[in-house]
């Protein structure tokens, strides 16, 4: 399963969403703009943003670097 933190109205993550969606990847999508969501992004991005996915273990910042990650899978 990948996690996605990130927004709605951010066009990054939808990105990222859309990609996931169209490779069959289950995805749950934890709204940054909640404050426990906030507090988790904060665990695992050392900037803050948007979005930031873990998968398979990993953590992957960068809408490119994830959609390249799941591509290459």
């Amino acid at each position: 399963m990948l996690t996605v933190y990130g927004t709605h109205t951010s066009p990054f993550v939808r990105r990222v969403l859309v990609v996931a969606d169209e490779l069959g990847v289950a995805t749950t999508l934890l709204d940054v703009n909640d404050p426990v969501h906030q507090a988790a992004l904060r665990e695992h991005s050392p900037i803050w943003k948007v979005p930031v996915a873990t998968w398979n273990g990993r953590t992957i910042l960068d809408s490119h670097a994830i959609t390249e990650t799941l591509l290459a899978e």
